[in-house]
């Protein structure tokens, strides 16, 4: 990101304005599985729409982290 920051600062602050379906490609998880061999799974907009959903409610649900004593140990 460092070196695309001029590029991205020349960029719109607004929406590009695309429009997309929810059973549209999202992105692509890149696996080499048991084979060994490289292969992608794509994930649609609206299966990652929805995990946004769980995890956000399941967050809500959770009481707050409390500070660590030791960085990356936080406890609930």
């Amino acid at each position: 990101m460092d070196s695309e920051r001029e590029a991205l600062a020349r960029e719109p602050p607004t929406s590009p304005g695309v429009r997309v379906q929810p059973d549209g490609m999202c992105y692509i998880i890149f696996t080499s599985g048991s084979t060994g061999r490289p292969k992608g799974a794509v994930l649609q907009h609206a299966g990652v729409v929805n995990y946004l959903h769980c995890i956000t409610a399941c967050a809500r649900c959770l009481p707050p982290l409390r500070s660590p004593s030791v960085p990356g140990t936080a406890t609930r």
